[in-house]
């Protein structure tokens, strides 16, 4: 559950911008980890800022994790990702197989 780190945040004072809330003047999302959130976070590219080391999900995981989420404003993220983001194909229709998300994928991609 999300909700311990929710409530931890909102004591903490940081606000709420739509879906994110905003840490340090940085908009974060949290999301709870099944088997390919947990594949996208041990893949995802680490990077640091100000000597703090993060991890960010390759775009074409977040693509497999929106697509399996499947909400109207998934798809449209989806589709902003193909069209502004270097997407390797490859790898996302490796991970789009592996998870069985090739027809969605298709049904919502443009």
């Amino acid at each position: 559950l999300l909700t311990p780190i929710y409530d931890y945040l909102k004591s903490k004072e940081y606000k709420w911008v739509r879906e994110h809330i905003i840490i340090e003047g940085q908009p974060t999302q949290f999301i709870v980890a099944n088997d390919i959130e947990l594949e996208a976070v041990r893949t995802a590219n680490i990077s640091s800022y100000q000597g703090v080391k993060y991890k960010i999900i390759k775009p074409e995981y977040l693509i497999a994790i929106l697509t399996k989420v499947g909400r109207a404003k998934d798809n449209i993220k989806v589709n902003m990702l193909l069209t502004q983001t270097k997407i390797d194909f490859d790898l996302l229709q490796s991970v789009l197989t592996r998870y069985h998300l090739v027809t969605r994928f298709k049904k919502i991609s443009r």
